[in-house]
């Protein structure tokens, strides 16, 4: 593997669990035992101008904005969780026989939302995945984040038929600003640096919303043109993150990975962050 899959790691002899900030990567070297950590590009991404429209949404929700975008977050987190899971061949449910409920009627809406999606795609372009939530990183670039889907595409252009690859990013938001198209092209960037997967040629952002439109989701699909200058502008927040935080490191919280009411009477549990 050229990268790791998951934010943590288990050591089963030190009976541990490290998990990583959320807001980094651990990058693994190819071809060396070293590990390097990086801000992810949502990291840098947060240095972009908000512009007027967010500066009116705070004023609107007051001391409510932090709750408001947590639950934002919380709602996205699993409607990504629903998608990866039914592209990994697992079959979904709303509610279960015995009663319980596996999301929100909310959150349900939104992935039905892709589901259409994933049939439109799949009767036109006869969409194929290729990698799912999958990790891309650029060491020169010192970033990395998680691509939602690299897709294979059947395409016809001038009467002949070909297959390209195409990077997608799901957003669950009623409101998608420019750093969606950023993002998306950043993530492009970065996996055909990584030069695993094929040329990819293409980047889509995909809105998730029922009450969008009459076919419950929208599609931008990031123009060639655009590409250095979103490219551009990624820089340049990177250059703001660290002249801002010159001293930023990740942290990381350790777990036990076993417990039993013995270890717990002869110890107490730290689970505080620490410093990296």
């Amino acid at each position: 593997m050229y990268n790791k899959t998951e934010k943590f790691q288990v050591d089963v002899a030190a009976n541990r669990i490290n998990k990583f900030d959320e807001q980094w990567y651990q990058i693994v070297v190819p071809g060396k035992e070293e590990e390097i950590d990086v801000p992810s590009v949502t990291t840098y991404l947060q240095m972009y101008p908000k512009g007027i429209g967010f500066k009116l949404w705070l004023q609107k929700v007051g001391d409510k904005a932090d709750e408001i975008r947590n639950e934002a977050g919380q709602r996205g987190s699993l409607v990504h969780h629903l998608i990866e899971r039914t592209l990994r061949g697992e079959t979904m449910a709303f509610e279960n026989p015995d009663g319980s409920r596996n999301c929100s009627l909310e959150e349900w809406e939104r992935f039905l939302s892709w589901c259409l999606w994933y049939q439109e795609m799949k009767d036109k372009y006869n969409l194929e995945p290729i990698a799912i939530e999958q990790i891309v990183y650029d060491l020169e670039l010192m970033t990395a984040g998680t691509v939602d889907l690299i897709g294979k595409l059947t395409v016809t252009e001038k009467g002949k038929t070909r297959e390209i690859l195409k990077v997608f990013d799901w957003k669950t938001g009623s409101f998608v600003g420019d750093t969606a198209e950023i993002q998306g092209s950043v993530y492009k960037e970065l996996a055909n640096r990584m030069k695993i997967f094929g040329e990819i040629e293409g980047a889509e952002v995909v809105q998730l919303h029922p009450n969008l439109n009459k076919k419950g989701f929208r599609t931008r699909e990031i123009k060639e043109e655009d590409f250095e200058n979103n490219l551009e502008a990624f820089k340049s927040c990177q250059n703001i993150f660290h002249r801002t935080n010159p001293k930023a490191k990740p942290k990381y919280l350790t777990y036990p990975n076993t417990v039993s009411l013995e270890t717990l009477n002869e110890s107490k549990l730290n689970l505080t962050g620490e410093e990296k």
